[in-house]
Order: structure tokens, then sequence, then C-alpha cells
């Protein structure tokens, strides 16, 4: 993406310059990311009797469109918006038929009430300068019956994602950017993440159908054996431990709907 923090720069130039390889910008880790996705989309939809031939879906964020190219070929229609130029212009040599990128922001989606089945947020609301507004249009544009994957990262992560620093995400804004500069990796850390509990909140107008565990605990379905190998400890680990550190999990994934 990333809506208007990274308006007048590239945000895949941004952590290209920072980490060199950028997974986004690379096909192999971006099917692997889809086929997660796609997982538990077809999980709900088949509990709920949705053919996915049938929906159309947008995927907010879409950066370069890879993830939301190979989606594409499940569903009826997708649409993938983003303001990073850039990514769109590259996006865009994507489309087809039932594929179109446009460059808007989540902020302000360019799009009639109740339009989509599907909306796909994958790890976007820290990005944004308003993550509520966001959901509320995420709300607007899901048609009655319509659903959202999200995938949402934990203040609380140990390991900051994005720039891979220890407890980065946990700090002050002021002392946050001066763990940046003395990382040498920038000078202002935009991202702005929250806790379990404020993400739960901000989600309140949404019914919430929770993936996280289920999917910790079934890596083979969800195809999570990349991150939990066969037999790894994880595997072994009761549930009531996993429910214990909740608040501590980085990254929840929810099917929110109306």
């Amino acid at each position: 993406m990333k809506d208007n923090m990274y308006e007048n720069k590239s945000y895949s130039e941004h952590f290209q310059k920072l980490r060199g390889n950028l997974k986004i910008l690379d096909k192999d880790s971006r099917k692997i990311k889809t086929n997660k996705i796609l997982a538990v989309i077809k999980d709900y939809a088949s509990k709920y009797n949705k053919n996915l031939k049938d929906l159309t879906c947008l995927d907010i964020g879409c950066s370069t469109g890879l993830i939301t190219n190979f989606i594409s070929k499940d569903f009826k229609n997708t649409f993938g918006i983003d303001t990073d130029f850039k990514a769109i212009e590259l996006a865009k040599k994507l489309s087809n038929k039932n594929l179109k990128f446009i460059k808007a922001s989540v902020l302000d989606m360019p799009f009639s009430d109740n339009s989509f089945d599907l909306v796909i947020c994958n790890h976007i609301y820290e990005h944004v300068p308003d993550a509520q507004k966001m959901f509320n249009e995420i709300y607007r544009v899901l048609r009655k019956d319509g659903f959202c994957y999200l995938s949402a990262g934990n203040k609380y992560n140990l390991i900051e994602g994005h720039y891979k620093l220890p407890f980065l995400s946990w700090l002050p804004q002021s002392f946050a950017n001066s763990y940046l500069r003395i990382a040498k990796m920038g000078d202002i850390y935009e991202e702005k993440h929250f806790s379990y509990f404020k993400i739960k909140r901000m989600l309140r107008n949404f019914k919430i159908d929770d993936y996280t565990l289920r999917i910790i605990k079934e890596p083979e379905k969800y195809f999570l054996r990349d991150m939990i190998k066969n037999k790894s400890f994880i595997s072994y680990v009761p549930n009531f431990i996993f429910e214990l550190f909740y608040p501590l999990i980085p990254t929840y994934i929810f099917i929110i709907r109306k």
C-alpha cells in the first residue's frame, strides 16, 4: 500500500532500500501468502454455502498486485486499490477482464455502498492515518451478507514485523523514531499498531469469526507449515497456553462480517 503515509514515495522502494529483496515483489512468497488467505476464505465460505465464483472481491492495499492477481482466479470479479502510484502502475500490467487496479485511498474508497461480497485487508490497518475510518469504509462497501478477511498485526509483537527490531511497536512515537535512527533504518516510525483489545473495539460494528488459534493448531490445513514445522514444539502446546498469552500473539486472523 500504504495509504497517505507513503503518498509521495513508493512503499516498495522504501523497504527495498532497507532490506534489499522485498517479499511483496516476489512471486513465490506471494503465492504462499495467497494460499494462506484463500484457505481461510474458503473455509468460511464453505460453512455459509458461498460459491467464490459468484463473488466480487476487493483487495485493499494491494501494492504491486501479485496476491490480487493470484486470488482473482477464484472470484467472479476482483478489484485492487492502493495509493502507491508506482505499485499500481506495475499492478495494472496484470489487469484482465475480471481484474482491475485503481489508485485510491482506503479512507475514501471510490465505490458505492454495498458493492462487494468480500474485502481482503491483509496487514493494512497499521499503515493508514485513521484505522477506524478504514474499517468504517470496509463496512460501508460490504454487502449485507458480505465478509472481510482481516490479518491484523499486534502492537505487542516482540519483534516488529516491518523493521525486525525488538519491541519497536511498543514504544511511544518519539522513542520509536530515535530507535529507527540509531538502527539506521529511517527517521520516522510511520506504522501504528494497536493491541488486541483496541482492534476489537474498532471492529465493534462487525461480527467476528476468529481463526487465529485454529490456524496455529491446524498448520497443514491453513498452509502454515513454512512457519510451524511438522512436530515442532508449538504443535504440542496445549490450547490453554495459547489462550493465556493470546494478547501477545503477533498476528490475528479474523473473518469480520456485517
